[in-house]
């Protein structure tokens, strides 16, 4: 995943490995078995008037878009 982020996005450093964002569950289960949160990082969610940036929405897709290339095709 760091690989597909980095190619996606064009930035070389390294991302922040951590469970503990967002509502996710990842953070109960971490102990038990491999996981990965991936999305959007942002101040307003999951509170009134929440939105995202529509670049942030774009590279995102952007970077699953790379993680399944990177998973399905060989090269």
């Amino acid at each position: 995943m760091a690989k597909s982020i980095s190619q996606a996005t064009g930035r070389n450093n390294e991302p922040e490995l951590a469970t503990d964002g967002g509502t996710s569950d990842a953070r109960f289960i971490k102990n038990y078995c491999e996981v990965i949160e991936l999305g959007i990082r942002n101040q307003t969610l999951h509170k009134i008037d929440e939105f995202i940036y529509l670049n942030d929405l774009q590279e995102l897709k952007n970077i699953y878009y790379q993680i399944l290339e990177n998973y399905f095709i060989k090269n």
